[in-house]
């Protein structure tokens, strides 16, 4: 027995009714959905109203032709994709030029052979699939690697180029790790720490994504996040937007921290944030990834090893860049860091007057109660 094929849904084009009424047996036979249709004004509003996966279309018609029919289905974004087989009375070369230039993708000839018919059609009914499936896994294949680069350094890979190493002035770093990791992993088994991370890191992920910050990368328990690496003019004003979205970033990461624990105890994290330039680029040849490079980056990983249990410590440009805004930054005093010397750095408390407006519903809980 023959291969039977996915049914197809097909708009049948014809104005000779025989045909019609042939052809939408012998493909309704096949199990397809067949959609006959007199005349090329009706198919055209046919397919506008429900998108077939396959025009069958009758070239000589009164009214618009199937030349003209084909014309603007491909002129529509909805339609554009549809493959389109002729069916003609006429052999010359020109009529199948004709076709073909217009945007077909085959050309029976009448009187035509119904098995020929019904193979051609299936043929392109699972050549479209294909195409289907093909771009929706190049989406999958576009939205990965929009999420492990930067979206200029993507464009440049899909292009079959390797990107240079770029400068990235005044971008914001976050790093965050748990506090006690060597402890944590020394008492419980790899498979709970591997779970315990992923569950972590997944939430992280989705807060990066949620906040327009790049993911530089995971090493270990560290986690590094960046704002700035966008292709947008350096303003002031878009480097305060950046830097605003990474402090909303790190206040975020130590509330779902909170909700996390290890043995009946609170997960804790330490973060760091800090402002300086970096060079970002594709490094190796083999899983290659997108890396950061320079002062800026040591710097960020000292100020959060200088930090504290669930807060967010700020280099003074970190800190400076903050001040006056929305957020609440509490002076830290003069810190002392290995390589750097003496620092004036900050913690992160909040947004401004965010306390206060907790404190004064807590205060009106206790009240009514």
């Amino acid at each position: 027995m023959a291969e039977r094929r996915p049914p197809g849904d097909i708009l049948v084009v014809d104005d000779t009714p025989t045909n019609l009424r042939v052809l939408a047996e012998v493909l309704g036979g096949r199990g397809h959905r067949v959609r006959p249709v007199l005349s090329g004004e009706v198919a055209l509003r046919a397919a506008a109203a429900e998108v077939p996966e396959l025009v069958l279309l009758d070239v000589q018609m009164g009214g618009i032709d199937g030349y003209e029919v084909c014309r603007r289905l491909k002129s529509d974004p909805r339609t554009a994709d549809v493959p389109v087989i002729f069916l003609s009375a006429r052999h010359s070369v020109s009529g199948k030029v004709a076709a073909f230039d217009v945007g077909g993708v085959d050309y029976i000839t009448k009187p035509f052979d119904l098995d020929e018919v019904v193979a051609r059609v299936e043929i392109q009914l699972q050549v479209r699939r294909l195409q289907l499936a093909l771009a929706a896994e190049r989406a999958k294949s576009d939205a990965l690697l929009d999420r492990m680069v930067p979206s200029q350094v993507a464009e440049e890979l899909r292009q079959g180029r390797r990107p240079a190493g770029q400068r990235y002035e005044a971008v914001t770093i976050l790093v965050c790790d748990i506090v006690g990791f060597a402890e944590l992993t020394a008492s419980r088994g790899p498979r709970a720490v591997f779970e315990l991370l992923d569950r972590l890191y997944s939430e992280f992920d989705a807060l990066t994504a949620a906040h327009g910050v790049f993911k530089v990368e995971t090493v270990g328990d560290a986690y590094v996040a960046v704002g700035g690496l966008s292709d947008r003019t350096d303003t002031e004003i878009e480097k305060n937007e950046e830097i605003e979205g990474i402090a909303e970033l790190a206040l975020a990461m130590v509330e779902a921290a909170r909700r996390f624990e290890i043995e009946g105890a609170t997960l804790a994290i330490r973060i760091g944030v800090h402002c300086g330039d970096v060079v970002g680029g594709i490094v190796g040849a083999d899983l290659p990834r997108f890396c950061l490079f320079g002062a800026a980056m040591a710097m960020a990983a000292k100020i959060e090893a200088t930090s504290s249990p669930m807060r967010i410590h700020l280099s003074d440009a970190a800190a400076r860049r903050l001040a006056g805004g929305r957020f609440e930054v509490e002076a830290r005093g003069t810190m002392s860091l290995p390589g750097v010397g003496s620092l004036e750095t900050a913690f992160l408390r909040g947004l401004r007057g965010l306390r206060d407006r907790e404190e004064s519903a807590r205060s009106s809980a206790e009240v009514k109660g």
